[in-house]
């Protein structure tokens, strides 16, 4: 049995080795990756990755710190300290502000150019799984296992609490957050008031993304199975949903992938999504035709190709370049031509 660790970010994900699958003859092209460089420098095991705009690259894990690269020249920029495991990251839209969440509760906010510490934000209580910036730096989340805060990043004042897994709006003014019964609640961070709730989803719901507009929310269904406190099981669900975040129709269910949705990540446009699953396959989806464009299943290494690599998962903000987290290093791959079937 592989034992699959918990994920540390809506951008980051883990794979397993894939299952054997037959492709129909009408099935989409398949576009290999290619290895441009392994990073070095982490000392400990690498657990959360994260790409910035303009191709930063950090990485986090059981040495205590943040670890952030050039992928282009393969040098470590900086390495920034924790006082425990370092388990989540997130850059601003900008990338000039990372988000890193430790074994401890506690997210520290650090200037990625001067590598300094700008905040720090307290009171999740318990390991941090996940963090998100607002587009502007102004608004973070991070959540556990169980428990999760909104702070006001200015002020460092708490603006509401939630539970299971999350994602904030590139604006930060709305919270989407899952529970296991498959149901999505979204919520107004200015008042901490629940707006809807959308329903749909057969199984636990284990990824979440807002379209850049922040009108569009993707929810990814995960294919564990187990029992809740209330004694109901699970469901099987490796469906993507896309919902009107402001009413919370459902636009479209993308059926396709052979195991759960572990990480989703919206193009620029909004107009495409790109989805990794348990499987160990990334496909690229056309949201106005419902259909997959693209599939990405295995890296070209030395001009061989073999499975994609097991490990923890970032996609490029624009969809171009791809990094995987594998013991103690971080591999950078270009994906630019499985991205270009989106065009």
């Amino acid at each position: 049995m592989t034992r699959i660790p918990r994920a540390c970010s809506l951008l980051v994900l883990l794979v397993a080795p894939r299952a054997a699958s037959s492709q129909p003859e009408s099935a989409p092209p398949d576009y290999p990756g290619i290895l441009r460089t392994v990073l070095k420098g982490s000392t400990g095991k690498i657990l959360c990755v994260a790409i910035g705009e303009g191709g930063t690259v950090a990485s986090g894990g059981t040495d205590k710190a943040v670890h952030l690269w050039d992928p282009t020249t393969g040098l470590e920029r900086q390495t920034l300290r924790h006082a425990n495991t370092v388990q989540a990251v997130a850059f601003s839209a900008d990338g000039k502000t990372l988000a890193a969440g430790d074994a401890d509760g506690l997210v520290l906010l650090w200037d990625v150019g001067a590598g300094e510490k700008r905040a720090a934000l307290k009171g999740v209580g318990e390991p941090i799984r996940q963090v998100a910036l607002a587009a502007d730096g102004k608004t973070a989340a991070a959540g556990g296992a169980k428990a999760g805060r909104v702070w006001d990043v200015g002020t460092g004042k708490e603006r509401m609490t939630f539970g299971g897994r999350f994602a904030l709006s590139p604006d930060g003014k709305t919270l989407a957050t899952a529970r296991p019964d498959g149901t999505i609640s979204v919520w107004d961070v200015s008042t901490g008031k629940q707006r809807i709730t959308l329903e749909g989803h057969a199984g636990n719901v284990f990824s979440l993304a807002f379209a850049p507009d922040g009108k569009t929310l993707a929810s990814g269904g995960a294919d564990r199975r187990g029992r809740f406190a209330t004694g109901k099981e699970e469901g099987q669900d490796n469906t993507i949903k896309v919902w009107d975040a402001g009413t919370g129709k459902s636009r479209a269910t993308l059926m396709g992938h052979l195991k759960g949705i572990y990480s989703l990540t919206f193009a620029p446009d909004g107009k495409t999504l790109v989805a990794a699953d348990f499987n160990g396959s990334m496909k690229l989806w056309d949201l106005e035709k419902a259909k997959v464009r693209a599939t990405l299943e295995q890296v070209k290494v030395g001009g061989k190709l073999q499975g994609t690599p097991v490990g923890y998962w970032a996609v490029a903000p624009d969809l171009k370049s791809w990094a995987v987290g594998t013991g103690q290093e971080v591999r950078w791959l270009d994906i630019a031509e499985f991205t270009r079937a989106a065009k």
